[in-house]
């Protein structure tokens, strides 16, 4: 072999060396599109097997008596009810609880979606003997009746109507004003135009003590008359 071809066999076997290495390479590397069939094919397994295990039977409610009986998985189970696991069989099981005289006291009801368990040796009361009980509340009892009514007899005694009382000033030739007549007069007073300086001051030093007291003072602000002497 001539000095001239040593050249061109080393080219040679490095591209044989380098597709060599390059196929080896793309061999080792994963394959993306089988790992992701497999992906599917796992997921669409499992879905198959979550609609296989789905029985109406799972669904049910249980309905409890006084002996033990076996608790599917997934049954419903109403609340205050005694539940064992049966350690011979490995199997759930509930029934009602028993009193303290050794029946039955506990009764399981359902009504529509709601279900429970209510205590039948505990005292209950109808609708009607509740209404009659907040009826017998609200009148209070015959003592406390009587009682009531002479408080209200005393106060009749000790205060009388302000119509009376106007009655009565009336006939002895007395006037009697409530506190918002005087309050009206006293503004009333202070923007007549005849008025004299004196007459407004005095109209204004009755009026400051009038309406120190709140219900006053609310009057005059709500019947603008805060505004007339300011």
């Amino acid at each position: 072999m001539g000095p001239w071809r040593r050249p061109h066999h080393l080219s040679l076997i490095l591209w044989m060396i380098s597709m060599v290495c390059f196929c080896w390479s793309e061999n080792s590397q994963p394959q993306k599109g089988s790992a992701l069939t497999v992906v599917e094919q796992t997921e669409s397994s499992d879905d198959g097997e979550v609609e296989d295990d789905l029985d109406s039977e799972d669904l049910e409610v249980f309905y409890p008596t006084n002996e033990w009986q076996m608790v599917n998985p997934g049954q419903a189970i109403p609340v205050g009810l005694h539940v064992r696991l049966n350690l011979q069989t490995g199997i759930n099981e509930a029934k009602l609880p028993d009193s303290e005289s050794g029946k039955g006291g506990m009764k399981y009801w359902k009504q529509g979606n709601r279900q429970g368990m209510i205590n039948t040796d505990s005292k209950s009361f109808t609708a009607e003997e509740l209404k009659k009980a907040l009826k017998f509340m609200k009148q209070g009892t015959p003592g406390e009746n009587l009682e009531e009514e002479g408080r209200q007899e005393e106060l009749r005694k000790r205060f009388r109507p302000i119509k009376e009382l106007k009655k009565d000033f009336e006939e002895m030739n007395l006037v009697m004003e409530t506190d918002m007549e005087i309050i009206t007069k006293l503004v009333n007073k202070f923007n007549a135009s005849r008025a004299t300086t004196e007459e407004k001051i005095a109209a204004l030093t009755d009026l400051e003590y009038y309406v120190h007291q709140l219900d006053n003072g609310q009057y005059l602000m709500t019947t603008g008359g805060l505004q007339l002497v300011v």
